[in-house]
């Protein structure tokens, strides 16, 4: 993989506008590698944190690719285990698949710049550490966002280069704040302002300290739930304080807004290829309007498909369902909803694995 260099564009100046390395440093939230066993959930793939990063490979032969996968806002913080299922699918295609967890924020580009500082690292260490097999640089990279995610890699492509081989964007959505929060940010901030004053925000216990006080108080009524997927949310709790700080300092649009990041990709996106991918059930998705402005710079790039599903498709799991003594009403609508959302994931794997064998 060769070096990232930041493009020559009016980005610059966006970035410098919108930086901030408080941000950064809630976007890296670990800087350490965890040498983790493979995942006995899945035995056949080979599972390991990286820096903060997650990463998913295939156990046997040399991978085609490397999948660099952003989630979308909040989403995005536990990528590994909102979308599980997806990511394995990937990976059982042969691909490496590191996803990069997230902090939402209001600032697009410097979010933008820290996930991709971020898979990088990452990147990097498994090389240093004698993993390098795990992401040949000889092989392509290619990019997979969901909705915020796909904006995130949209910004990427028009501000590093080299670019990724090719990008798959799911539900793109760049809304306004006030259509993207149906909420009226003037009390928001007075509220803020108020907790502020009064030292509130400052005593409000961490995700991590709220889980650890649930787990003893559970433990003591004789009820045990799976503390480490407990404390893996706990990155997307946290993003609340982080958000609600932002909006009490004034923050009151995107940066850039909407309507900046559509001029910046329209005129500097550079990754080759492109596939966008929407929903046929999704009220948010704003994939026509990008597919537009990708296709006017490079239409024989660019690629649109329409699928059965939801915003929401992308994310889950292949949860097991037990049955008990007698198949109950429950079992049968349990199961019947099981069925419907894997097999709308998994006919967005094939789709983007079909994608990735092709421009690989």
């Amino acid at each position: 993989m060769c070096p990232l260099h930041h493009r020559p564009s009016s980005a610059k100046a966006l970035v410098a506008r919108t930086g901030s390395a408080r941000q950064q440093q809630d976007a890296a939230r670990r800087t350490t590698c965890a040498q983790a066993s493979p995942s006995r959930a899945t035995p056949d793939l080979f599972e390991t944190e990286v820096n903060g990063s997650w990463v998913i490979a295939p156990p046997q032969g040399r991978p085609k690719g490397t999948v660099h996968f952003l989630g979308g806002a909040f989403a995005g913080a536990s990528p590994q285990l909102i979308y599980p299922l997806l990511l394995q699918l990937l990976a059982r295609a042969g691909y490496t698949v590191i996803s990069t967890p997230y902090a939402v924020t209001f600032k697009h580009l410097v979010c933008a710049g820290a996930v991709q500082k971020n898979f990088t690292t990452c990147v990097d260490t498994l090389r240093q550490t004698g993993r390098g097999y795990l992401v040949p640089d000889d092989r392509p990279i290619h990019g997979i966002g969901h909705s915020n995610g796909a904006l995130l890699h949209l910004l990427i492509g028009s501000i590093y280069a080299p670019a990724s081989a090719s990008n798959i964007l799911i539900s793109f959505n760049n809304k306004q704040v006030k259509d993207a929060i149906p909420l009226s940010l003037g009390p928001i901030q007075s509220a803020v302002a108020q907790l502020r004053t009064q030292s509130w925000l400052s005593g409000i216990p961490s995700a991590d300290g709220l889980i650890t006080s649930a787990m003893g108080a559970l433990s003591q009524s004789g009820l045990m739930l799976d503390e480490r997927a407990l404390r893996s949310v706990a990155p997307a709790l946290d993003q609340l304080y982080s958000v609600f700080n932002e909006v009490g300092d004034g923050t009151v649009e995107f940066e850039p807004t909407p309507a900046e990041s559509r001029s910046l990709i329209g005129s500097a996106y550079r990754v080759p290829y492109s596939l966008l991918v929407r929903f046929e059930n999704d009220a948010i998705d704003e994939t026509p309007e990008m597919s537009r402005i990708l296709s006017s710079a490079n239409p024989a790039g660019t690629t649109s498909v329409s699928l059965p599903g939801t915003h929401i498709t992308p994310c889950g799991g292949d949860v097991a369902w037990q049955v008990g003594r007698s198949f109950s009403p429950v079992d049968a609508v349990a199961l019947g909803v099981k069925a419907v959302v894997q097999a709308d994931i998994r006919r967005l794997g094939d789709r983007l694995i079909g994608w990735l064998d092709g421009h690989t």
